[in-house]
């Protein structure tokens, strides 16, 4: 099974993104059943990026996201969505323990 990236942010404080690379087939195996569940959920299965409400860069970001899944993808764009999503976030969900998932 190929690796699995995932990518965390601390929402509070300015902090760096933090990735990780899953290589183990039985964890990879466990979050592909997550994800797999997660895209039967109605709003999921038809959801289309072209709908999405974003700002040119996270668009651009998403966009670049998706071109190039599951055979590539740009570290940086996950930091930068990463980044962009916490910075916007108001001040009652910027509480210590917050993080902002990302996967890739």
């Amino acid at each position: 099974m190929n690796p699995i990236f995932t990518f965390t942010k601390k929402i509070k404080d300015g902090s760096n993104v933090q990735s990780k690379e899953i290589d183990d087939d039985r964890n990879i195996g466990r979050l592909n059943n997550v994800l797999q569940k997660l895209d039967t959920l109605p709003h999921i299965a038809n959801f289309l990026v072209s709908e999405m409400v974003l700002d040119t860069n996270p668009k651009r970001w998403v966009a670049a996201l998706i071109g190039g899944y599951p055979n590539s993808f740009a570290k940086t764009d996950v930091e930068y969505l990463l980044h962009d999503f916490t910075d916007k976030m108001k001040t009652r969900m910027r509480e210590d323990s917050k993080y902002a998932p990302g996967e890739c």
